[in-house]
């Protein structure tokens, strides 16, 4: 199954509590009718009573910024009367707050509002364009939720105040939040993002309208079961001194992401649909008009997507339908058949009923292999097939192509894939741990690995932990030309081990990191790259050791918020700097002049 539209207790209820937040908001009661016995003779009452939802919460209705503030609790239903609430006019805003349950976080130009460790909780107004809750800084979120649950939004218009200028803030950001509901909102730029999510769990929006983001409509990284459905999109990235949007619709590392019967029209970005590592995703029923996207309509990375049920009109694609050649990834049918351009350019309309969608097969399982155990390669196809996590594969043979792969730029595995660059496919291995890839021989000159795009990475890892790389030599081929990829890039990897190793160009960097904890590099040899020997950013922990650097321009090392490093058992106090390495093998601090030229 791709997803199951659930029963939803609080769309339900949203309809469900119409007359009692009326009742509750001093509607006044309806005349006595004509011929009706006179009501009984009550005594005063003498405290008013808290009116209730149907599931027992406490309503409250508020009509100022402060008291919407104050309302903020777990297991209650908050109803904002028509106006505009534009968070800057609270009292605190800026300060720190007396409340458990919302902050304010501050960004580049000002605050924004950030809700925090709640459950139960709804905020409905009057109706879009009636309640408006907006903000000023260009670079704040309108509002985000962290760790909440069971979040309620209904009846509101969302973003910041209309003024000129650029926007790196988004509309509504959810963080670790599970069983949200969006409904009857309308989300507007000039914010990033009208819905972005992370970590999250069970989110959808419905019968809302996104429109005139400068990023996306809606972006998620690491959720599950996300829907998207009944809602109007549109004029995502028009603003010319803007430029086009990034994806209409994208998500990373997901599992569940559905987007249905919507009306997508007068767009302008670079893909309507984006998936990197997203399974169980489905692009159905939607109604796609006028668009214009810059490079295709989908790009999908390791995992597929069903897309049926669609009518296309009026639209302008230069790139055609798929990211990539039409040999890579491409979508499948409800009934499980890949759609090639043709297929899609004679798609029409028709309700498809997400939980009918048959899945598609799935990237293979990597070889099995004993818990700590080895599997010697000696073909592309069987390095790619060993990738998996507890388990040393080593390489036995002289060249290893990635290009040669049989599944170049297509399907990936269960923890790698391949990554579209300008000029072909780069290799991602992601989320695996206890992974070590070694030459067979004691001479790393003996076995190579090689990529042939000049703008991609030889080797990617994401989000890996406890990886040994040793004994054999990476980098591009041997051909004319410059190179715009690195060697080893390292994106949010832990315990990352490179020995015995050469790195060469002409890949602009030996070894490149960002956001990683615990790298060693040792007797390495570092050389003809041409940026550099590596470019280090918010890495923790790094050691080098017996290294042979050459060949490479200065500055050969960058290093950029990192702590903990060591060089030949030398520690570096600074955290960011730029370094050369000396005849002697050591580092030494290069300068930049005046003119961006420096000397060590």
């Amino acid at each position: 199954m791709i997803i199951h539209i659930r029963n939803r207790t609080l769309t339900v209820l949203a309809v469900a509590l119409v007359f009692v937040l009326l009742a509750g908001c001093g509607t006044a009661a309806a005349p006595s009718q004509p011929g009706a016995e006179p009501a009984a003779e009550t005594q005063p009452e003498t405290q008013a009573q808290t009116p209730v939802s149907d599931d027992g919460r406490p309503i409250v209705c508020v009509h100022t910024v402060d008291e919407l503030l104050d309302a903020i609790a777990p297991d209650t239903v908050i109803v904002l009367e028509s106006g505009n609430y534009n968070l800057p006019s609270a009292a605190d805003y800026g300060a720190a707050t007396d409340s458990p349950w919302y902050r304010w976080e501050e960004a580049y130009d000002g605050y924004q509002l950030t809700v925090q460790d709640v459950s139960n909780l709804s905020l409905t107004g009057e109706g879009m364009g009636e309640t408006i809750l907006s903000t000023d800084p260009r670079y704040a979120d309108v509002v985000q939720f962290h760790n909440c649950k069971g979040i309620e939004l209904s009846k509101l218009t969302v973003g910041h105040t209309q003024e000129p200028g650029y926007c790196a803030g988004g509309v509504l950001f959810f963080n670790s939040c599970e069983k949200i509901l969006v409904e009857a909102c309308g989300l507007y730029g000039c914010g990033t993002i009208g819905v972005w999510a992370m970590d999250s769990a069970d989110l959808t929006v419905m019968n809302s309208s996104i429109y005139e983001c400068s990023y996306a409509a809606v972006s998620v990284s690491r959720c599950r079961d996300v829907l998207v459905s009944f809602c109007e999109i549109f004029n995502h990235g028009t603003r010319s001194e803007l430029g086009s949007a990034i994806d209409v619709f994208d998500a990373y590392g997901s599992d569940g992401f559905t987007v249905y019967r919507n009306r997508i029209h007068d767009n302008n970005a670079q893909y309507l649909l984006k998936l990197e590592s997203t399974k169980n995703a489905a692009f159905l029923s939607n109604e796609v008009l006028d668009n214009r996207l810059e490079l295709s309509f989908f790009a999908f990375l390791k995992y597929s997507a069903a897309v049926d049920g669609c009518s296309f009109s009026g639209n302008e694609c230069p790139g055609g339908w798929y990211s990539g050649s039409e040999g890579r990834i491409q979508a499948y049918d409800a009934e499980g058949n890949t759609l090639d351009s043709a297929s899609l350019e004679g798609m029409t309309y028709a309700d498809i009923d997400p939980s009918s969608v048959v899945p598609a097969k799935g990237p293979a399982a990597p070889t099995e292999v004993a818990a700590g155990g080895e599997i010697v390669v000696s073909s592309v196809d069987d390095f790619l097939n060993a990738i998996g996590p507890d388990r040393t594969i080593i390489l036995d043979g002289e060249l290893f192509d990635l290009s040669s792969a049989a599944s170049y730029g297509g399907l990936g595995g269960e923890y790698w894939y391949w990554q579209e660059c300008y000029d072909g496919p780069e290799l991602v291995i992601e989320n695996v741990s206890g992974l070590s890839i070694r030459g067979s021989s004691t001479d790393p000159k003996d076995t190579v690995l090689s990529a042939v795009p000049r703008y991609a990475n030889v080797l990617n890892f994401r989000n890996c932990e406890n990886i040994s790389v040793s004994g054999f030599t990476a980098g591009h081929t041997k051909e004319p030309g410059t190179c715009a990829g690195g060697v080893l890039n390292l994106d949010g990897c832990s315990q990352v081990l490179v020995e015995d190793m050469r790195l060469y160009g002409c890949g602009i960097l030996g070894i490149q990191t960002a956001d990683c904890t615990g790298l060693s590099v040792l007797r390495t040899e570092i050389y003809e790259c041409s940026y550099g020997a590596g470019r280090l950013f918010a890495t923790n922990g790094i050691r080098f050791e017996g290294c042979d650097i050459h060949d490479v321009p200065s500055p050969a090392f960058s290093f950029t918020e990192c702590f903990d490093l060591t060089w030949n058992d030398t520690a570096i106090l600074e955290s960011s700097g730029f370094y050369n390495v000396n005849d002697q093998g050591s580092l030494e601090v290069y300068v930049f002049d005046g003119d961006g030229y420096g000397e060590g």
